[in-house]
């Protein structure tokens, strides 16, 4: 069995990660905010947008064992 290969992008990415995806929730809350309908599905899509940002969190919380900043980063 070969060796599973990690790849991890460094720490100051990782923050630029999340400075991105804020910025790009930010502008689809806004859009969103300023349009005349709000329906179901948009309030679906949005919602699971800011879920999807809030699981990227637990992986950026730096561990100094592998074994628990590999659970949680779920590698």
């Amino acid at each position: 069995m070969g060796r599973k290969k990690i790849l991890e992008i460094p720490r100051p990415l990782d923050w630029l990660v999340v400075v991105n995806v804020l910025t790009f929730l930010g502008i689809i809350l806004a859009t969103l905010y300023k349009g005349k309908k709000r329906t179901t599905t948009s309030l679906v899509l949005s919602m699971g947008l800011v879920f999807a940002a809030l699981l990227y969190l637990p992986g950026m919380i730096w561990f100094d064992n592998q074994t628990m900043d590999s659970f949680f980063a779920g590698g």
